[in-house]
């Protein structure tokens, strides 16, 4: 079912023009999606595969009576974020009582559903294993997949599924990228990423995706032993002076270049 890192969507509605348009959508970010329409058999769905985001048509009269109570009992996706479509404004307003986290109103317009779904990507991530991010500056190659332009920066956070960076060039959202991201013990993270954000002042944020399992450990095992030394109260003078006084990249970075 795709790599195991990836955010997921389910889709629970049987309305084929919002099922394409998040499908599409989804899949500029990185999103995978499902579609499950039944109720009867969303329960072993939901106990059985953990989703960052339910999308549910509130058009539908099953969405509060069914959908709703099924998604809370959800061990694995009782905390999922939740996005309402409807073309009955009443409908709109039903899953604003519901407390979903975010409404679209049909017709679906994908200018909308993009700003939507970039709003709830660090709510999305959040909800993952992994909320801690590292404040570490750290040197990074970036190459753009279609252009295969290359330019060096640095990390202004990282975390397991994300990083933001700080650099000279625009980015924009939905664009690919492969990243050489340079650890303090010379280890090269090689991941592949999409532009979630761009704030238009240098700072970018990337859906990130290691290139191997292998890889992903070394990153998680190195970001846990940044969380225990914050945790213990170890964070040194000079870890504050980097969080504090940005700076280009200056560091040695690889020049194998991307594979």
């Amino acid at each position: 079912m795709g790599d195991v890192g990836a955010l997921r969507a389910l889709l629970l509605t049987e309305e084929e023009s919002t099922i394409a348009s998040f499908n599409e959508i989804c899949g500029e970010l990185g999103i995978e999606t499902e579609f499950r329409p039944i109720a009867q058999e969303l329960l072993g769905q939901l106990d059985g595969q953990k989703y960052a985001a339910v999308i549910i048509d509130f058009d539908n009269p099953e969405a509060a009576e069914e959908y709703l109570p099924i998604l809370q009992q959800s061990r694995l996706n009782r905390n999922a974020v939740v996005i309402a479509v409807a073309a009955n404004a009443k409908n709109l307003d039903r899953a604003l009582r519901c407390r979903v986290h975010f409404v679209l109103k049909r017709p679906l317009h994908d200018t909308e559903i993009r700003r939507t779904l970039h709003a709830a990507h660090d709510f999305m991530l959040v909800d993952r294993g992994r909320k801690f991010r590292c404040l570490k500056i750290l040197p990074v190659r970036l190459r753009f997949v279609r252009s295969g332009g290359t330019f060096e920066c640095s990390t202004v956070n990282i975390s397991s599924n994300g990083v933001a960076i700080y650099s000279s060039t625009r980015m924009k959202p939905a664009e690919s990228v492969d990243l050489e991201i340079v650890l303090p013990d010379g280890f090269v993270v090689l991941a592949s990423g999409i532009v979630v954000w761009d704030d238009a002042h240098g700072k970018s944020g990337i859906n990130l995706q290691c290139r191997t399992p292998e890889i992903r450990q070394r990153l998680d095992a190195w970001l846990d032993a940044q969380a225990a030394v914050i945790t213990k109260g170890e964070l040194t003078f000079r870890d504050f002076s980097q969080i504090i006084v940005p700076a280009a990249s200056e560091r040695a970075i690889s020049k194998d270049g991307f594979s």
